[in-house]
């Protein structure tokens, strides 16, 4: 693995060739233990120009992410410089752990708005951003965040754990802005909810330590999709995201199945 441990003294915004001039010119990405902020993680592109994903001061989820983090980024070319309070010693016995510190990856969720659901039920798949032949307009504001991510992103459809509110995002997308996650009204496309042990015997999954999983291009729907939970399902179409993650996890949790062969 390709990476550097650097004191959180360092300024994630400026270049790390002027905090440390002995490091080799190459393309960086950073991964932070150190954000002093709400939320428990975030990814953006620095004011430098690198790609972080910086999780909260004190959340140790950053254990089970910093290995695929590494291992994904330098697969695409990018050096991480590890951007921490801890000892170099903790950090190299994480990395050095065999044991895998996933969560569950019995189950994954892709959420997709209401402009896409017929196209997907169509079409029996969900395919990936850059792959799309339709693709759907993004406001300003998203288009935004969108290309300050990794080129590559673009080519996976992307996956949360189901207990993950995955609508926020079809939420920004409807109104073209980041939104208010507990009051924000919005009109929710589907919920996919498929099966993870078999994206993974079929070595179709891509573990980035951003996302919870993805896969690249397309996902075939005969073949992985478990239940497909749509607004039609329910009689009201104004949902609060969390309302409408509840109510489709509880419908699944009745009836979950196995993926046909």
């Amino acid at each position: 693995m390709k990476y550097y441990i650097i004191d959180n003294s360092w300024d994630t915004d400026s270049k790390i060739e002027i905090f440390n001039s002995s490091l080799p010119h190459c393309e960086y990405s950073i991964f932070s233990t150190e954000g002093l902020f709400k939320s428990d993680k975030f990814t953006k592109r620095t004011k430098s120009g690198y790609w972080i994903i910086q999780f909260r001061k004190g959340n140790n989820e950053f254990e089970s992410r910093i290995k695929d983090f590494i291992n994904y980024e330098n697969k695409f070319g990018r050096t991480v410089l590890i951007h921490t309070s801890f000892d170099k010693t903790y950090i190299e016995n994480i990395l050095n752990n065999e044991v895998d510190q996933r969560k569950d990856i019995s189950f994954f969720v892709h959420s997709t708005g209401i402009a896409s659901v017929d196209k997907i039920f169509q079409s029996k798949k969900i395919i990936a951003f850059s792959f799309l032949t339709d693709k759907i307009k993004h406001f300003d504001e998203i288009i935004k965040y969108m290309e300050a991510e990794p080129s590559e992103y673009k080519d996976f459809v992307m996956l949360g754990n189901i207990e993950d509110n995955t609508e926020y995002v079809i939420a920004c997308n409807q109104f073209g802005k980041f939104i208010d996650n507990k009051t924000t009204i919005y009109n929710p496309g589907a919920r996919i909810y498929l099966d993870g042990r078999k994206l993974l015997s079929d070595d179709l999954l891509v573990f980035d330590g951003v996302h919870e999983a993805k896969v690249y291009k397309e996902i075939d729907l005969e073949k992985y999709a478990l239940s497909i939970i749509s607004y039609r399902d329910f009689d009201r179409s104004s949902w609060k995201t969390t309302e409408f993650v509840h109510e489709c996890n509880e419908r699944f949790k009745k009836h979950p199945t196995i993926a046909s062969t």
